[in-house]
């Protein structure tokens, strides 16, 4: 029901703020990582970059890992880890993006590094000669026109497109991408195996 002419880019990083870690009957003699993220946690999860077009959804941050403690309730922990990552359009890049977390960072009176764990680029096809193809050969064989899109997350695309090419990727549905019990319908493989073979004919021998 989509196919891909683009996608966003992919930037990750891990905060680490630093406490002291101490017993709970005694806070004044600790200080809590946890309590001290609070506010930083929320700044990066109301970030807003208000840089959505026709061709690409706003730049997002996720929060995905929060780690700290030793797994006793009467500990104060020593240090937090808080993983994230940023999924952007090609209105940003790596480097303002990691100056706009860094900014925020600084506003917050904590003891904390960051480590970027890594990135990849966004690219975008505007050609649409290739798309149409593949769009026309959706419509034979399942009955429908796939929308263009440029959602989801990263995919080796980005590699091709440096050199030029026009990328297209058409898959099985993701209804269940990530999630316990992560499934592909038989049929979806089968119809997918008829539009590729379709696809690769009609490039080669126009």
């Amino acid at each position: 029901d989509t196919m891909k002419i683009g996608r966003r880019g992919s930037l990750g990083g891990v905060i680490t703020v630093y406490g002291q870690q101490g017993h709970v009957a005694y806070p004044h003699l600790a200080k809590n990582p946890i309590h001290q993220a609070g506010a930083l946690i929320t700044a990066l999860a109301e970030l807003r970059w208000n840089d959505a077009d026709s061709n690409f959804p706003e730049t997002t941050l996720q929060i995905s890992n929060l780690n700290a403690g030793v797994g006793a309730e009467n500990v104060i922990p020593g240090e937090l880890e808080l993983m994230f990552n940023i999924r952007f359009s090609p209105k940003q890049s790596v480097l303002s993006l990691q100056q706009k977390i860094l900014s925020v960072i600084r506003t917050h009176d904590i003891d904390s590094q960051i480590h970027w764990t890594g990135s990849s680029e966004p690219y975008h096809s505007t050609s649409k000669h290739f798309a149409n193809l593949v769009s026309t050969t959706v419509e034979q064989v399942l009955g429908r026109t796939p929308k263009r899109s440029t959602t989801g997350g990263t995919s080796d695309g980005r590699f091709v497109a440096t050199y030029g090419a026009e990328v297209v990727e058409l898959g099985p549905l993701n209804a269940t991408i990530h999630q316990v019990d992560e499934c592909v319908a038989t049929r979806d493989l089968e119809q997918l195996s008829e539009i590729y073979q379709l696809v690769v004919e009609r490039y080669l021998f126009r």
